[in-house]
């Protein structure tokens, strides 16, 4: 991987055999010349959704000061939060992992500092209160303990573990209570040190991209010092060209985080942030230079407004979706463009700051289609209206329906519309369009002539302002938020109001299953100039036949 500013890192796809005699796979993120068999420093990382990608969050965490291990779920096995570490549940594979990677490598202190994002964020929290001894840090984006273990009881175990939190106030998967909950348990338990809630305001789900990485990296840092897996007399952090220095606000966060762990600080002569801990080791942060000339103004290819039909890029599903812009900044911590997008969850948020927003936004196929009176017919991630994300190679763009419509699903066994269909496949080549529905449970796959006589489309929900209207989604049980994504089977869908009966059933279709959701990424291609590039996703995974490949990760700091 090549970062504009930064070193080059490499992405390696690891396997191992588990008890069970199945493998898993993992990837292992590090920059060039670390040396894996001598005493370094683990991230594990924990993907959201159902956890098989290497998100982008995990990509802004690489450095070289430490390596970064991704999870990657096994097809077959349960979500990684699920279960209480018996042999074959969800946990026990994050742990058998762990195991993996202590007998692999020198892995600092025998500990990892734990991240997870959403589902991956449930995972860790689920992993720590099971495995505390092998935990020296909790970051959680977005992330819950609800229904997975009795609170606040169980929290006593993570006494001594740093714990950094983040969740947004308008979460549509439902974390933000929960997350608020989890925090006030922390205190009613005397949880040292004190756990780190940041909130953003009129954040969404998707709010990693939010976090400053400044203030990522200086934590983490901070929690391996405090827990004595960083060596040597120094540690140095220098985030490459191209980052903005860092707020006032964001280096006042940092030292109290400092302070939080009862580390000492101060700065050098040199305006260098300098962390030290009981034990002798230091941290130093070295801050960029402050630009003497203004800076330019952001580059035509931003010009985004209001109303905007785009795509974003999504690493978990390896394509491109569409999206509405919903909101426009140009200043401030969190200056980007944010884009309201769909999938199975529902309808989300995500902000794409300038500095990422020409790897991960773009203007779809057909212009004319980027505009509030176009956005305000179709939905931001069914629209018909030109670009072909998520289609099926050969699909044409102007065809009535796009993989990722809600649609109503005639049933000729149970004469019924089924209200909570959504299109998993469509392609012109094959003529063929498949079908989930029935609360997740059930799949149709049909000719693209029988679609006109068994489906409906349904109506897009979009408030006065032209902006679809966000859906809260809800867990199913007393598990954690955003637990929607099952191990086994297809996703479900939310229902939708009924509509006018049919006065004329038609014909009699036959089941056939539906094609499988969030394969892993491809695997890692060969060197190209003694560097790994990223991997570029497959025409079956972005459902385009003429797909460019996806961005580049953005530049992280080292």
């Amino acid at each position: 991987l090549i970062f504009q500013g930064g070193p080059s890192f490499a992405m390696v796809r690891r396997r191992f055999d588990l008890p069970n005699g199945r493998p898993m796979e993992y990837e292992i993120l590090c920059a060039p010349g670390l040396d894996l068999k001598k005493p370094v420093p683990f991230i594990l990382s924990v993907s959201g959704r159902d956890q098989f990608h290497v998100n982008g969050f995990s990509q802004r965490l690489l450095s070289r000061n430490w390596a970064v291990a991704m999870c990657l779920r096994p097809k077959q096995a349960p979500l990684l939060f699920e279960g209480s570490g018996k042999p074959g549940d969800g946990a026990w594979h994050l742990h058998e992992l762990c195991r993996h990677l202590l007998s692999e490598f020198s892995v600092s202190g025998g500990q990892f500092l734990l991240v997870g994002v959403s589902n991956g964020g449930n995972s860790v929290f689920r992993f720590a209160t099971l495995w505390p001894e092998l935990c020296c840090g909790v970051v959680a984006v977005t992330g819950s303990l609800q229904g997975l273990c009795e609170l606040p009881g169980t929290l006593r175990r993570l006494q001594g573990i740093p714990i950094d939190m983040y969740v947004g106030t308008k979460d549509e998967c439902g974390f933000y209570a929960p997350m608020r909950s989890l925090e006030a348990d922390f205190r009613t338990v005397g949880q040292n040190p004190p756990v780190t809630l940041t909130i953003f305001p009129d954040g969404g789900h998707v709010c990693s991209p939010l976090i400053n990485e400044w203030l990522i990296h200086g934590k983490i840092g901070l929690m391996l010092l405090k827990a004595g897996a960083i060596g040597g007399e120094i540690f140095k952090f220098e985030v490459p060209d191209g980052f903005r220095r860092p707020s006032e606000k964001v280096i006042l966060q940092l030292l109290a985080f400092c302070k939080n762990l009862g580390l000492e600080n101060n700065t050098d002569a040199d305006g260098c942030l300098v962390m030290q801990s009981p034990k002798g080791p230091l941290m130093s942060m070295v801050m960029p230079k402050v630009k003497t000339e203004p800076e330019e103004e952001h580059p035509v290819t931003h010009d985004y407004a209001k109303g905007d039909i785009v795509e974003v890029w999504s690493n978990s599903r390896q394509q491109w979706d569409q999206a509405l812009v919903a909101h426009v900044s140009h200043s401030g911590e969190s200056a980007g463009v944010q884009v309201v997008f769909e999938d199975e969850r529902g309808k989300l948020t995500k902000t794409v700051l300038w500095s990422f927003a020409e790897q991960y936004l773009r203007k779809p196929e057909n212009p004319s289609a980027s505009t509030a009176s176009g956005a305000g017919t179709h939905s931001a991630a069914s629209s018909t209206c030109g670009a072909t994300s998520g289609m099926s190679a050969g699909t044409p763009s102007n065809y009535w329906l796009a993989v990722g419509d809600r649609v109503h699903v005639w049933s000729d066994s149970q004469k019924t519309w089924h209200q909570d269909g959504q299109v998993t496949k469509l392609s012109q080549t094959d003529g063929v369009v498949a079908i989930v529905f029935g609360g997740g449970g059930l799949t149709k796959t049909i000719t693209l002539e029988q679609a006109t006589q068994v489906l409906k489309k349904v109506a897009p929900d979009v408030s006065k302002d032209q902006q679809p209207a966000l859906c809260r989604v809800k867990s199913d049980g007393p598990g954690p938020p955003c637990a929607t994504v099952k191990a086994k089977g297809p996703t479900s869908t939310p229902a939708f109001a009924s509509t006018a009966t049919p006065t004329i059933a038609p014909a009699s279709q036959t089941s056939a299953p539906a094609p499988s959701h969030g394969s892993p990424i491809q695997s890692t291609p060969p060197l190209l100039n003694g560097v790994l590039n990223a991997p570029a996703p497959s025409a079956s995974a972005t459902g385009r036949t003429s797909s460019p490949a996806p961005p580049p990760p953005p530049p992280p700091p080292p």
